[in-house]
């Protein structure tokens, strides 16, 4: 096996952050990254890992897709009884990580998942493909196949036996709305000497601190 430690290791060349440019707003200072994120034309900026815990305290993670950011918090969208989803009826705290190679940043989010609403997320729904709108309606996201042509098979039939031009949500897919008690932001910076801005919520409002790398 190659030293990883000496083959992959790589300086970051970054300009430093200037800290007094940073929003009050932890959620408005992620707007401004990940706008800076989509002009340098990175894939998928809006991916993040998600980090889910059983009631015994075990994780889990994966990728979701951010499908939203206002005042209230971060959504995203799955299948309720996922494996994430039965994680968060459980266990409502989660995290979320985002990580920019191109621009030497990654920001972490701490907070509660809470359900959307039916009508938010009847809205996301309707926005969808129609492909993926028929795929939430015969995916048992994160159960066992008995094959994967089973799946093909009955989403075949699904796209044929389902309206043309309106496909009704599924109760058990919708969406969560992340709502935030700590962020960090990370800049790569030369040394090793990285920059980290620690957002954390006490008691309603926001307070911002510098984080040792």
């Amino acid at each position: 096996m190659p030293n990883l430690s000496r083959t992959l290791r790589k300086e970051y060349m970054k300009k430093p952050l200037r800290i007094l440019d940073f929003k009050i707003n932890p959620l408005s200072q992620f707007d401004v990254w990940l706008a800076e994120a989509i002009k340098a034309k990175i894939s998928e900026p809006n991916a993040a890992a998600l980090a889910t815990a059983d009631s015994h305290g075990r994780p889990s993670a994966r990728f979701v897709l951010i499908k939203g950011v206002n005042n209230k918090g971060i959504t995203f969208f799955t299948n309720y009884l996922s494996r994430k989803g039965a994680e968060i009826k459980k266990q409502p705290w989660v995290a979320l990580v985002i990580y920019w190679p191109k621009l030497s940043r990654q920001i972490r989010i701490e907070g509660r998942a809470v359900k959307l609403g039916s009508a938010e997320s009847d809205k996301y729904f309707n926005s969808r493909p129609r492909g993926a709108q028929v795929a939430a309606t015969v995916s048992q996201q994160s159960q066992k196949l008995s094959s994967y042509e089973d799946l093909l098979a009955r989403f075949e039939l699904a796209d044929e036996s389902l309206p043309t031009r309106s496909v009704k949500r599924p109760t058990n897919w919708g969406g969560y709305i992340v709502k935030p008690t700590r962020f960090e932001f990370w800049q790569g910076q030369r040394n090793r000497m990285h920059q980290r801005v620690e957002y954390h919520r006490i008691r309603g409002r926001w307070r911002r601190y510098i984080l040792s790398p």
